[in-house]
């Protein structure tokens, strides 16, 4: 058996500690006296009545590119490919595929009626500079649009 002037330490050690964790979390209450989530299962870890949360297994090299491949064959970010938490290829497989930002409909098309290629050279041949002019602005903004839409 050990020491009671041993023991009272120990249980005093542990009450100034768990003082000292309980005034942190009094620290951090909102403005309605209500302690945060976070707040509270610290708490509740610190006081033995909840387990903390396992780490997550380590990334292995095959791992990530498995997980970097799939982002590959989706279009997906390297970020995006790094968030992914799957572990086997069927599951990355699908996270991949639901991080896939879905196209609206009738996207990418043209919005305005482009002018005939030969509407230019008519309008060249005859002399009539100010609607050709207006022909090559109108096909400058159509690329312009369609460069923007692409990326």
């Amino acid at each position: 058996m050990s020491d009671p002037a041993d023991r009272l330490k120990k249980l005093r050690d542990e009450m100034a500690t768990k003082s000292r964790h309980l005034l942190e979390i009094h620290s951090r209450l909102d403005h309605n006296a209500k302690i945060s989530p976070e707040a509270a299962n610290e708490a509740a870890i610190a006081a033995g009545v909840r387990q903390p949360p396992a780490p997550p297994p380590p990334v292995t090299h095959e791992l990530r590119l498995a997980r970097l491949e799939a982002a590959e064959r989706h279009g997906l970010t390297l970020d995006q490919a790094d968030g992914m938490t799957s572990t086997t290829p069927d599951e990355i497989e699908a996270e991949a595929l639901a991080l896939v930002e879905p196209v609206p409909p009738g996207d990418g098309g043209a919005r305005t009626p482009v002018a005939a290629p030969d509407a230019l050279a008519e309008a060249e041949k005859s002399g009539d500079w100010r609607t050709s002019i207006s022909l090559k602005s109108q096909k400058l903004l159509d690329l312009a649009a369609n460069n923007r839409n692409a990326r």
